[in-house]
């Protein structure tokens, strides 16, 4: 068993460590003893690991259109440095086919939740609408606004009760 594994990563908040690259980070086994029964005798083990494990991770962006069974987000800034919006998160949220299989790597601010919508976004929403009237007017059947709510709304409404959902399971574990 070696050492240690030196693993480089493309971006990360660690500094430089004495005698390595920049980037560099050593990944050292751990050790776990355990004891089972071989016929009438109990013996005991050593096991030497080291604790890697292979995964993906990619943004919200790229993950548009995806559905992946287990999902770890973090909602913390960017290293952009620019702010998550509610469009950011339903992305994010909506990756997998429900709560149990999403899990949050860190706390959030709360406050993610309360921003305003993107000037931008609501314009589009309202340009919908219009169209959606026009359509209406010319005779054409189509379905009623009110029967569903807005695609702002339902963003809203599906990240809040996403979240509310996977804050309660992470408390309840």
């Amino acid at each position: 068993m070696p050492a240690c594994v030196l693993v480089k990563l493309d971006r990360t908040k660690v500094g430089k460590l004495p005698g390595l690259e920049e980037g560099v980070v050593p990944i050292t086994p751990i050790e776990k003893p355990f004891t089972c029964m071989v016929g009438e005798e109990s013996r005991g083990f050593t096991r030497y690991q080291l604790p890697m494990t292979g995964a993906d991770a990619f943004t919200d962006y790229r993950s548009q259109g995806q559905t992946i069974v287990y999902v770890i987000l973090d909602l913390a800034t960017p290293p952009s440095g620019g702010p998550l919006t509610l469009f950011n998160l339903y992305v994010a949220l909506s990756r997998s086919r429900g709560a149990s299989t999403v899990r949050l790597l860190r706390d959030f601010s709360p406050a993610l939740l309360m921003s305003s919508i993107d000037p931008y976004l609501a314009e589009e929403d309202k340009r919908l609408d219009e169209l959606n009237e026009e359509t209406k007017r010319r005779g054409f059947k189509c379905w009623s606004p009110a029967l569903k709510p807005t695609v702002l709304e339902s963003c809203v409404l599906q990240i809040g009760d996403s979240i509310s959902i996977m804050r309660h399971e992470l408390t309840m574990r």
